[in-house]
């Protein structure tokens, strides 16, 4: 009896608090703020990772845009994520901010999407799906899919709205998320087609109201994309509203038949050039055997599937049982995002959106009835919806409007050797800009300044790689320098790249053997971890071209080792190259040999540094007595063409820019009367510079 009433008077006690409007207003609020710092612990504290590992090479184009200075790379990446990213890390914003703000208005998302689909408890246990997805996703954290989840949220809130208000005001809004969601990535480019059939098939009358919010959801879903349309267009002339050359190697890959995604130097396995279209490459490809491309295709979704078995098995139950009568409202976002993909190859992380959106989905099908209630009982669900698409339009649009003055700014910067000054001051926390500025002084042969500004960037940046190099440089057994503290646990690149300073070091003090074994030891991380596919894969075809991939060293030399080489003197390489060259047990060094050949120009400069006679004379000579194939590597008509190229953009260059300041003598007005055609040729002069002096990997 006792035990009846203690049990009757705690449901009472549990039925008034759950009633109670303090704390309905409280509890999902409460579970959000704790799964983000329980998550945050588990990043940053918890035994076994503690580490936020964010890429801080993802800041790199957002800073030039920022800045408004020229790279030759600009257009590589869609603006949203890079520039707000570049921004955060300008304005010294803690790394723990980065984190907990998408993961506060995801799971304020996730809330919201519950609400709309079956009450106040379907959004709680959406929240706590969301929460306990993240403490999955942890382990393998990306800030841009972050970022990307929040704004695919957003278009699922919205489409829920619209499932419940057909209203212009919601098509407008729900195109702006899409549009939004494409500044980060594109997978959505041909969703609104999809939102306008939905409205279409569960509308009863299809009259004027319905073309309305239809041509809404086209034109503003594409709208915020015509601002990088245009600057693709002044940059490469041509009117493109994706980042195609980010998706190239998947776009090659997937028509060559792979599952799974590559990295290595895709347009050579397929044999077309850096100008040659990936697009049209796949098209060719996929028109030849369409079968065995639609084959491929459905091995993606198995693949898709195996990422996470238990998710896509509760999100294909959770499609069987659902009875809503606008299924497509509720289903379309996720299902086509998982088909949109299983077009090209995949890699696990394209798929940590899922979880978010698959969150409030499956809290709905899997509600229990006599929980469930109506989607009204959320009154501030709009609220907070809107709350968060506001603040994401004000960074959209701060950002659009970075990318429409970008051209004017490049045309301003790159005219004064002042402006460009000035603005690398204003960034003065800026990794990228700090890394040129020690550039600077490599360039005018202060080794001794060059090298004190590197201690303090890897100092300021924990640039681990850089500080690693310095303690190499001063070591006489620089295998006996350990690596960068949990290096196994970074991005791959950096234990390769300490290895190669190892190997580069062992061959300027003479020691060939040490430097043949850092050698295997560098290629060796190279190819499990850089220049890697899934080798486990159980397709025929990604094993073969798998190992493909793995036989091109030309990125190893011409990319990876070329970046460390470069941070020693001139003089130094000379002496590097020699021991390289004649070091029987480094296979493949004479391409380093090569990209150096060629980029030594007639008159003894060297990226940008005009090296004493001695080098010179050194270095010069070298390169050009050095054979291969019976031919010096020095007259190769490719070298020599690259070399005479450079050459001749570097002295139009300055041509241009002391007729310019010429005429600013004479006339202080003569900056707005400066031609677009010197514009250009200054502009493509400094593109063609970026591409041949590209900065080391940022750790």
């Amino acid at each position: 009896m006792v035990l009846k009433i203690i049990s009757l008077k705690g449901s009472l006690i549990s039925g008034n608090l759950s009633s109670a409007k303090w704390f309905r207003a409280v509890l999902p609020a409460f579970l959000a703020v704790s799964f983000c710092f329980f998550n945050l612990w588990l990043i940053r504290y918890s035994p076994g990772f503690g580490a936020l590992d964010i890429d801080f090479g993802r800041s790199r184009l957002g800073s030039f845009l920022l800045a408004g200075l020229p790279t030759g790379d600009i257009v590589r990446n869609m603006p949203l994520f890079e520039t707000l990213f570049s921004l955060a890390l300008n304005l010294e914003i803690n790394t723990n901010l980065l984190y907990l703000g998408p993961a506060l208005a995801i799971y304020t998302l996730a809330f919201c999407a519950g609400c709309l689909l079956r009450g106040y408890w379907a959004g709680i246990l959406s929240l706590l799906a969301a929460g306990l997805a993240d403490s999955v996703l942890v382990f393998s954290y990306d800030l841009e899919q972050a970022v990307y989840s929040v704004l695919l949220m957003l278009v699922l809130c919205f489409m829920l709205l619209l499932r419940g208000e057909r209203t212009l005001k919601n098509s407008i809004y729900c195109g702006l998320a899409i549009g939004a969601s494409m500044l980060v990535r594109t997978p959505l480019f041909l969703f609104p087609p999809v939102v306008v059939f939905s409205d279409w098939l569960y509308s009863s009358h299809r009259s004027r109201a319905f073309i309305l919010r239809s041509v809404a959801v086209l034109i503003f879903s594409y709208l915020l994309l015509l601002p990088w349309g245009f600057l693709n267009y002044s940059v490469t002339g041509k009117f493109n509203l994706f980042d195609s050359q980010r998706a190239a190697d998947n776009i090659i890959t997937s028509a060559k038949g792979t599952v799974y995604a590559s990295h290595g130097d895709s347009r050579r396995l397929a044999g077309i050039s850096e100008n040659d279209s990936a697009f049209l490459f796949f098209v060719r490809e996929v028109a030849k055997d369409p079968l065995f491309y639609a084959l491929a295709s459905l091995r993606r979704l198995l693949g898709i599937f195996l990422f996470h078995p238990w998710l896509f098995g509760f999100f294909l139950a959770a499609l069987a049982v659902n009875r809503e009568k606008q299924r497509l409202f509720v289903f379309g976002l996720p299902v086509y995002f998982i088909l949109v993909h299983s077009l090209l190859s995949i890699a696990v992380r394209y798929f940590h959106p899922v979880f978010y959106l698959s969150a409030p989905l499956l809290a709905a099908a899997f509600m229990p009835g006599r929980f469930a209630g109506p989607a009204g009982e959320c009154g501030a669900v709009r609220k907070a919806v809107g709350t968060v698409f506001l603040l994401a339009l004000g960074a959209v649009l701060a950002v659009e409007a970075v990318v429409l003055a970008y051209p004017q700014r490049l045309k301003t910067n790159t005219f004064g050797s002042q402006a460009y000054a000035r603005e690398m001051r204003r960034f003065s926390n800026d990794r990228f800009f700090g890394e040129i500025r020690c550039r600077e002084l490599w360039q005018a042969g202060d080794d001794a300044d060059f090298y004190e500004c590197l201690d303090a960037y890897s100092r300021k940046f924990d640039h681990k790689v850089y500080r690693y190099f310095l303690s190499a440089l001063a070591s006489g057994a620089p295998a006996s320098l350990p690596l960068p503290s949990g290096s196994e646990q970074m991005k791959p690149h950096i234990p390769m790249d300490c290895r190669i300073i190892q190997m580069l070091r062992e061959l300027e003090l003479g020691a060939p053997a040490a430097a043949a074994i850092s050698f295997r030891d560098a290629y060796a991380l190279y190819e499990s971890g850089v220049n890697a596919m899934v080798l486990e894969a159980p397709y025929r075809k990604d094993k073969e071209i798998a190992m493909q991939l793995r036989q091109d060293s030309d990125s190893f030399w011409l990319n990876y080792a070329y970046n460390m080489l470069v941070l020693w003197p001139p003089e130094r390489i000379a002496k590097i190259l020699t021991a390289l060259d004649k070091n029987s047990g480094i296979p493949g060094g004479i391409k380093l040999l090569e990209r150096v050949a060629g980029e030594v120009l007639a008159g003894g400069e060297f990226r940008g540094r005009r090296m004493n006679e001695a080098a010179m004379r050194k270095t010069v000579e070298y390169l050009k007595t050095r054979k291969q194939f019976g031919v010096a590597i020095g007259s190769f008509q490719a070298l020599q063409h690259r070399a005479v190229d450079l050459y001749i953009q570097a002295r139009l260059c300055g041509a241009v820019l002391e007729d310019g300041i010429l005429a600013l003598a004479r006339d202080p007005d003569a900056t707005e009367s400066a031609s677009a055609s010197e514009f250009l040729q200054v502009q493509e002069a400094s593109y063609l510079a970026a591409g041949q002096t590209s900065p080391g990997h940022l750790a």
